[in-house]
Formats: C-alpha cells, sequence, structure tokens
C-alpha cells in the first residue's frame, strides 16, 4: 500500500493511493482416501491491484470542485479438488471432461465432489469509476452537483461442472443409496463454456441542496439518476434470449431460443430503463436548545441484477448438456453406468431458433436460461425515517427513531422457471410432456425484477459523551421484515424454497430470514479513576450484542409434486413450537416439533408458508483491559489485554430445515465467526 498527497498551488490539492496483494488460499482437505471427491478441497488465487486519485480545485472560495478517479485489475483462479486429476478418466466414467471428477448427490447424504467451479479462470476483472461534484456556497444554500460512471468488464473460463454433476434420489428405490448402485439417475448436467467477456457500465448523476431556512430549520432537497446498461458480450456476442411465443422448428410448440446480435437482435441483453429518477427529501428542526427533530425520504434505485452475471444465458456457446427424468425419478434420465448421453461440441453453424430442442416425446437435453428482453424495470426501494433528539443532563443524548422502506422489482438470487407443470395438470406419468416447453429441460428467467419487501423498526438510543473517564452507548431495535423473495445471506429463511410454485408467487410471502425481533448492542469505555499512583491508567472496554433468532421455514428433501417445481413445502398438521425452557441438549436434538409437519399428498403441493418459526438467537460479549505506562512527556507503553467471547457462549445455527433428512430439526453447527473464548495480550510503544 502507498499514499501520496501534494498542494500544487492554494487552489489545487491531489491525494493518490495505490494498493496491491497476492494473495491465495488452499482448504485443508477433509477426505483423506479419495481426496478427489472431497465436497471442501479446493486452491484459490486472488490477485489484484487498485489505484485512485482524487484533486481538488477551488475556483473561489464558494465554488470547490472535486475530481475521482479509481482503476482496479484482479484475478481469480478456482480449481477444486478433481481438477486435472483424471478421476473420471480412471474410473471410465463418460460424457464428461476425463481431467476431473464429478460432483454426485444422494438423497439423505453428504455430497460427494465440489458442487461447482470445478475449475475457473477470471483474468482479468477491470473497473472504472470517474466522479466530478462541485459544490456552490451561495447565502442560505450549499448546492452540490455531481456525475459519475462506472465500467466492468470480466474475461471468464468457465469449466463449471465439468466433471459432470450426479443427482440420485429415493423415489424408484425407497432409499437413495439403492438407487446409487443401480445407476437410476434422477438428473445429471455437465457445463463448460467457452471464453467470455461480460460488459456492465453504469451512470449517476445528482443535484442536492442544502437549504438553512432559518436558524432553526433546515431543507435537504435531492434529485438523482442513475442507469445501468444492459449485460453485454464483447468478444463474439457470446449470449442467449428466448422467445416465449415463437414456434419452435424441432419441436413444432411454442419457444425457441435466439441470439445476440444475430437476426437483427440487440447486442443487450435486454431493453435500457432510462427513467430512473429518484427525488430525496430531508429536514432538521431544532426546536430547543436541548430538544431536534430529524426526518426525510427517498428513492433508492438499485443495480439491474442482485449477482455477478458474467457467465449466464450462454447456451449455443458451452459444452453443456442437461437431463432429467421425465417422472421425477421413477424412469432414469439415463443408467449411470453408461455415462452421459453424447453432447454436442459448440459450433457458429448450429446457432438457430432449434438449437438445444428436441421432437416431441423425445428426452430433453437442453436447459434455457436468459434475461427477460423486452421493457425491464429497475429495482428500487422506498425508504422513511423519523428520529427525534433530546440532550440529557452528563452529556447523555438519548434518540427515538424509526425507519421504514419498501421495495419493489427486487431481484431474486432463485431464478425463475417458467417450464413448471401447471398445477391443474399435475399428475403421475410423463411430466416431461406437459410442461409449457417441453423439448427443454427447463427455462429460466435471470435475475428477474419480480420481488416486494416491506421493513418497519423503532430505535432507540442512549449516547454518553466521553466525560470523567466515561463513554457509553446503548442502541436497540425492534423491527419486522415481511417480503416474497429470498435474499442473499440470510440468517435463517427456508434456503431453496423461495418461488417454489410459480403459479401461486403469494405462498412465497412471510418473515424475511433476516428479520430479527430484537436486538440490542452495546459499548462502554472507562477510565477507572484512583488516588494511587499505581494504579492509574487503567482503561476498561466492553462491546456486546444479544439478538433474538431470525425466522425459519421448513421444506421437503424430496419434491413429489412431479411438477419439476423447484422445491416443495410440508403440510403443517400441528403446533411447531416446543417449550423453550428445555434443557441445551433436548433444544439442539429438536430445535422444533418435526411431528408438526407431514409430506403433502403425492402431486400437490404443501400448506406450510416460507417461514414457521424461529431460530437460535445469539449473544457476543468482547472484554478489553488496558494499561498506559507514560515515559516522560513524549512515550507511552500501553499493555492490552483484549477477551474475545469472554463468557465462552456458543451461538448456534438454525437447525436442520429439511424434512425427510435424518437430521431433520436438529441444531448440529455453529453460526459462522462463533469462536470459543480467546484471550490475547499485546504491546503498544507511542513515540
Amino acid at each position: 500500500m502507498s499514499r501520496v498527497d501534494h498542494a500544487f498551488s492554494e487552489k489545487d490539492r491531489v491525494y493518490g493511493r495505490f494498493l496491491a496483494s497476492d494473495g491465495g488460499q488452499t482448504n485443508s482437505p477433509v477426505w483423506q482416501t479419495v481426496p478427489a471427491m472431497d465436497p471442501v478441497f479446493r486452491k484459490r488465487k486472488n490477485k489484484f491491484f487498485n489505484g485512485g486519485m482524487t484533486w481538488f480545485h477551488n475556483f473561489r472560495p464558494a465554488l470547490i470542485n472535486e475530481f475521482r478517479f479509481n482503476y482496479d485489475w484482479r484475478e481469480f483462479i478456482n480449481l477444486n479438488s478433481g481438477g486435472y486429476t483424471n478421476f473420471n478418466g480412471t474410473i471410465g466414467l463418460r460424457g464428461v471432461n476425463q481431467q476431473f471428477a464429478p460432483r454426485v448427490t444422494v438423497t439423505g447424504y453428504t455430497t460427494m465432489g465440489e458442487g461447482s467451479n470445478h475449475e475457473r479462470i477470471q483474468s482479468p476483472i477491470k473497473g472504472t469509476h470517474i466522479a466530478d461534484n462541485l459544490l456552490l456556497l451561495k447565502g442560505d444554500h450549499s448546492i452540490k452537483i455531481g456525475f459519475e460512471r462506472r465500467t466492468s468488464t470480466n474475461d471468464d473460463l468457465n469449466r463449471n461442472t465439468a466433471g459432470g454433476v450426479f443427482n440420485f434420489n429415493n423415489l424408484a428405490t425407497g432409499h437413495g443409496v439403492a438407487a446409487l448402485l443401480l445407476g437410476w439417475v434422477q438428473s445429471a448436467n455437465t457445463n463448460e463454456v467457452l471464453p467470455i467477456r461480460s460488459r456492465i457500465d453504469a451512470y449517476g448523476a445528482f443535484v442536492q441542496d442544502d437549504w438553512k431556512f432559518s436558524s432553526k430549520l433546515t431543507f435537504n432537497i435531492g434529485l438523482r439518476w442513475d442507469m445501468d446498461t444492459p449485460r453485454r458480450e464483447l468478444f463474439a456476442n457470446r449470449m442467449n434470449s428466448f422467445d416465449l411465443n415463437a414456434i419452435n422448428p424441432v419441436s413444432g410448440t411454442p419457444g425457441a431460443i435466439t441470439f445476440a446480435g444475430r437476426n437483427g437482435l440487440s447486442q443487450w441483453a435486454h431493453n435500457f430503463d432510462r427513467n430512473n429518477f429518484a427525488p430525496r427529501l430531508g429536514f432538521a428542526y431544532r426546536a430547543t436548545n436541548k430538544l431536534v427533530f430529524r426526518g426525510g425520504g427517498a428513492v433508492l434505485y438499485m443495480g439491474n441484477y442482485d449477482q455477478a452475471t458474467v457467465i449466464n444465458a450462454t447456451v449455443g456457446f458451452s459444452y453443456a448438456g442437461n437431463f432429467v427424468s421425465p417422472d421425477n425419478g421413477l424412469t432414469p434420465a439415463f443408467r449411470f453406468r453408461n455415462g452421459l448421453p453424447p453432447i454436442p461440441a459448440p459450433s457458429e453453424s448450429d446457432l438457430n431458433p432449434g438449437f438445444g430442442a428436441v421432437r416431441a416425446g423425445q428426452s430433453p437435453v437442453q436447459s434455457i436460461e436468459y434475461f427477460q428482453p423486452g421493457p425491464r424495470a429497475t429495482p428500487y426501494m422506498m425508504s422513511t425515517n423519523f428520529n427525534v433528539q433530546y440532550q440529557l443532563p452528563a452529556q447523555i443524548a438519548f434518540e427515538l427513531g424509526y425507519l421504514g422502506t419498501v421495495g419493489h422489482r427486487l431481484s431474486s438470487p432463485a431464478n425463475l422457471t417458467l417450464n413448471q407443470v401447471r398445477p391443474e395438470l399435475m399428475g403421475p406419468g410423463n411430466a416431461q410432456a406437459r410442461r409449457p416447453f417441453p423439448q427443454y429441460t427447463d427455462v429460466l428467467l435471470l435475475a428477474q425484477p419480480l420481488g416486494n419487501s416491506n421493513y418497519h423498526a423503532v430505535n432507540l438510543k442512549v449516547d454518553k459523551r466521553y466525560s470523567k473517564g466515561l463513554q457509553f452507548q446503548a442502541n436497540y431495535t425492534t423491527s419486522r421484515g415481511i417480503d416474497d423473495v429470498e435474499s442473499r445471506g440470510e440468517l435463517g429463511g427456508n434456503p431453496g424454497s423461495a418461488l417454489a410454485n410459480v403459479y401461486n408467487r403469494r405462498a412465497d410471502r412471510g418473515l424475511s430470514g433476516n428479520s430479527i425481533k430484537h436486538r440490542l448492542i452495546s459499548s462502554v469505555v472507562y477510565e477507572i479513576p484512583s488516588p494511587w499512583v499505581a494504579l492509574k491508567g487503567w482503561t476498561v472496554g466492553y462491546i456486546g450484542e444479544f439478538r433474538t433468532g431470525p425466522p425459519i421455514g421448513v421444506n421437503e428433501q424430496v419434491n413429489l409434486t412431479n411438477s419439476f417445481s423447484p422445491a416443495n413445502r410440508p403440510n403443517v398438521v400441528g403446533d411447531p413450537k416446543i417449550n423453550s425452557s428445555r434443557p441445551r441438549a433436548e433444544q439442539l436434538n429438536a430445535w422444533f416439533n418435526t411431528a408438526a409437519f407431514a409430506a403433502p399428498p403425492q402431486f400437490t403441493f404443501g400448506n406450510a408458508g416460507r417461514t414457521t418459526g424461529y431460530g437460535p438467537g445469539a449473544i457476543a460479549m468482547d472484554l478489553s483491559i488496558m494499561k498506559d505506562f507514560k515515559f516522560a512527556e513524549s512515550y507511552n507503553l500501553q499493555f492490552r489485554s483484549e477477551m474475545l467471547n469472554f463468557i465462552n457462549n456458543p451461538n448456534f445455527n438454525v437447525p436442520n430445515l429439511s424434512r425427510g433428512h435424518a437430521a431433520f430439526g436438529r441444531i448440529t453447527s455453529l453460526i459462522d465467526g462463533n469462536q470459543a473464548r480467546i484471550i490475547q495480550f499485546g504491546l503498544h510503544f507511542k513515540f
């Protein structure tokens, strides 16, 4: 890391910095006997450098310009445990890359092999950011005008599932291992994408006026505009789309693939959304010297996509095959001993509307994913807040506040399937023939903006400024969040069950997996006073968090709807709640009443909501003790003792939420980052 600051004149100042890293990571292997099938062992390299500069120019004292430029470059390489081991070649598994190992999933058992990214090379990932902000001070107004442009490109070589992915369920045999021994494959896929160069740009502009209306009242008025360009591929328009209504020349049924930049189609994934104007309004009113009211509201537009889209929608530009049983596993997609059926290599001459389709009655081999090509709205949030602040004696400030946020057109991390059998057609037999697009294994809409959310919170805060050696802060929040799509990184929720039945989106509405009913965060720093010299200079610090558990929901381990839906939930037949005063061992063994859930009848969806209870809460408390030893006037030696999780409290993860799994309802792990008590000592010398 390096930094340079320089003043060229009284009007011009420049700040520059440079960061670089050549890091990597190797996960320790767990399986010693067959390391190529280890589900966690992988090697990663993450190399980057980032440089930026800021230039301030004073045209005059009341007119100041700020210009910023940043550039970053990154290389990421991931190789899983089975990469370049010739494992598939050794066991004679055909139809997949012989240099890799497969992933094998058996219902009720730990997955063998790494799930995805068998090999991935992203090099380079490049981005630039240019921004210019102009500040004008005029009378009671402080006006700021700004513009920014971000560019992002990603060169990607992705052998995502080069070794193959094979899934076995228990529907035909009653036991997943029996299906494996018989080679009764329920579904399988492989995918190796040609080199892809994805590009997305983002633009933004704003104007804001901080208007001091009077000595007691200030208004903040602003308007912002944002636009993200749709995704495009720069090498050779290596991106597909889809026409829902065109008659497929191979199958004679609706639904045909299209390709960017060909046959009159645009190079962009979808249309631009240029109408993203976001107003903002705020105020601050000082009623007395001790009482202040603050509030405001704003609209915030988010990005087009909720995740990176560097290798999506590449049908026709990859060595890919998807094979699914037509009746959820009663009939195998193929026999494991035969390997994957033949898959044609990608060829420019094959890029026609019938690409990847099969004739009626044949088993499909291709799954389609695409971005909705027509008009596409940008996800946005509307937020409001109101706060009351009051100054108490002893330099203590009290604050009571409300925050409300409503989101619309939100993208979901789960892609939306358009190839689910309609509920009125669900039943036994060949469900593939009853799908809307039977010529494909699936048709998925990527990052479709279809979600809604609302969040309401009341916050109480007490803040004592430093005086007489004491400073403390306590913040309590009670909140409630509801949505109908999953978000990324949820504390609880019901992973994988969102959009379980695409024909009944109302069933997906429920408490968010990040909705925490109560949370208290507090911190204290206290310099211990003492009349004795030997005891002077001691300081005690504390920080802690107490929170209730997140909402959780239950899903079915085996989906018996025979509809190709992404998931299914059980029926609720009792009360899931169990007395929370039970001993800890009993709670870990059965966090909720598992008998309250039952499998829905075959070919039907369960009636359980997305969330049906709450997971464990969490307590985190850290303590520090410091002693300063002063030498003369300019030397100070500080002794530090820090105790992380000093009460040695375990914070447990949510229980197993898959009905039908042997561990259903049991808690088997701690939350990420939870650790036993750690005590560390240090010396810090200042001069």
